[in-house]
C-alpha cells in the first residue's frame, strides 16, 4: 500500500508538469501563429517580407491548423484530472495503510477487510500510473539506503525519462512551425 500510494503521488507531479508543459507549448504555438499574422498585415508590401510572404501563410495556416489538432488531442487526454485521481487515490491507500498500521488486531479478519478496502479504493481510480512512476519511487529508496555511483546513474536515467515523458510534445509544438517555414523555404515555395 506505501509503494502505490508513493508510485500514485508520482504520477500526479509527473502528470500536472505534463499538462503545464503542454499547454504552455500550445500557447506558445498559438502566439506563433498571431505573430506572423500580424506581421503580413501590418507590413504587406515590406520588401524583406516579401520573398516569404507567401511561405509564411503557409506556415501560419498549418501552425495553426496543428495547433487546434494538438488542443483537441490533449484535451483528450486530460492530464489534469488524472493528476487528481491519482492525487485522490494516493490520499486513500495512504490513509488505509496509515489504519491499518495503528489496529490493534492483527489476524487475518481484519486483513482482508483492508484487503478489501484496498480492492476497492484501486476498482474506483479509472487511471493507472506509468512506469516511470514506480521507477521514480524505487530510485528514491535506494537513494535512502546507498549513495552510490549505480544509484547516481539510475537517477540520471530516470531523469532522462522523464523529461521525455513530460516535454517532448511541447518541444516537437515549439520547433514545428520553424521547421515547416524552413522545409517550405528550402523547398522554394514562397
Amino acid at each position: 500500500m506505501r509503494i502505490l500510494a508513493k508510485t500514485r503521488f508520482n504520477a500526479q507531479r509527473r502528470l500536472e508538469a505534463k499538462a503545464s508543459a503542454t499547454n504552455f507549448g500550445l500557447q506558445i504555438a498559438n502566439l506563433y501563429t498571431i505573430a506572423i499574422g500580424i506581421l503580413l498585415i501590418q507590413f504587406p508590401s515590406s520588401e524583406v517580407l516579401k520573398p516569404a510572404s507567401g511561405a509564411l501563410n503557409y506556415v501560419s495556416l498549418l501552425a495553426s491548423v496543428f495547433v487546434q489538432i494538438m488542443a483537441l488531442i490533449e484535451s483528450l487526454k486530460d492530464y489534469s484530472g488524472k493528476a487528481k485521481a491519482m492525487r485522490d487515490c494516493g490520499l486513500q491507500v495512504s490513509a488505509l495503510y496509515q489504519a491499518l498500521e495503528l489496529d490493534p488486531r492483527g489476524d487475518w479478519e481484519v486483513l482482508r477487510q483492508y484487503d478489501s478496502a484496498y480492492q476497492r479504493i484501486l476498482q474506483d481510480t479509472d487511471v493507472n500510473h506509468d512506469d516511470i512512476d514506480y521507477l521514480k519511487w524505487q530510485i528514491d529508496e535506494l537513494s535512502k539506503r546507498t549513495q552510490s555511483l549505480e544509484t547516481w546513474i539510475q537517477h540520471v536515467g530516470w531523469r532522462i525519462a522523464y523529461i521525455w515523458n513530460v516535454y517532448a510534445l511541447t518541444t516537437v509544438i515549439l520547433i514545428s512551425p520553424g521547421f515547416v517555414l524552413w522545409a517550405i523555404l528550402a523547398g522554394g515555395v514562397g
